[in-house]
């Protein structure tokens, strides 16, 4: 009976090995599949007389699987594993077709498209969370795609909303770097120059009405200031 259940297992593994040979699999995947490492894998192939057969071309299947694993943040290594195929197969296509792991490099049409809505509305920090990218990444990608932080509504720097409410800039800093105050950061400066922060009207409007009890030099802004915010005192 125990003999009976090798041979069997050992026609199951040899099965095994002869479908994903003939399927284009390494011996790295056909291992990981029947519990074997890679060299004992080679040893058994070479008993049945059968070689690795490469298979030149991938299937449009796998090549739906490879975009949609890189659009996950996928590595090469990972999908090369799943799909049985060597890294460096999947290197050359992804190399072919431009590709790269969407969490690291690469900005589909859509991520694009996203951005450009997002831009002038919300902080970057806050793009960069719904985008699911480094504060970084995404102010190299406006600063690549020639986009301008300002350019869809009204913004003024800590200097320029310090000269028309009255409030020191040491103020407005404070609740920038607190995050009381919405903020976007301009990506833009010269090496070695701080970066410039900008304050859309929208904003400060939140923030006062969130805050105007609370803070005391909110409550010396003038009548002239609050319209100018359209702020009903």
């Amino acid at each position: 009976m125990l003999i009976g259940n090798i041979t069997m297992l050992l026609d199951t593994i040899n099965s095994t090995i002869t479908k994903l040979l003939k399927k284009g699999a390494t011996y790295q995947f056909i291992g990981e599949q029947i519990g074997y490492s890679r060299s004992n894998t080679v040893r058994l192939a070479k008993k049945l007389g059968l070689n690795s057969k490469a298979v030149k071309y991938l299937t449009e299947t796998e090549k739906n699987k490879i975009i949609k694993w890189l659009n996950k943040g996928k590595s090469i290594s990972e999908i090369a594993r799943l799909l049985g195929r060597s890294k460096k197969t999947i290197h050359n296509f992804c190399n072919k077709e431009h590709l790269q792991r969407k969490s690291s490099y690469w900005w589909s049409k859509e991520d694009d498209e996203l951005l450009e809505d997002l831009l002038g509305t919300i902080p970057i920090y806050k793009i960069a969370k719904q985008l699911k990218r480094t504060k970084n990444a995404v102010r190299q990608r406006v600063e690549r795609l020639g986009l301008d932080i300002r350019d869809k509504v009204d913004y003024f720097t800590t200097m320029e909303l310090s000269e028309i409410t009255g409030l020191h800039p040491a103020t407005i800093n404070r609740w920038i770097n607190l995050k009381q105050i919405e903020a976007i950061q301009d990506n833009k400066n010269k090496k070695g120059m701080k970066f410039r922060h900008y304050i859309s009207i929208e904003s400060f409007r939140d923030f006062y009405l969130k805050n105007k009890t609370r803070k005391s030099s909110l409550k010396d802004l003038s009548p002239e200031v609050l319209e100018f915010f359209d702020i009903d005192g």
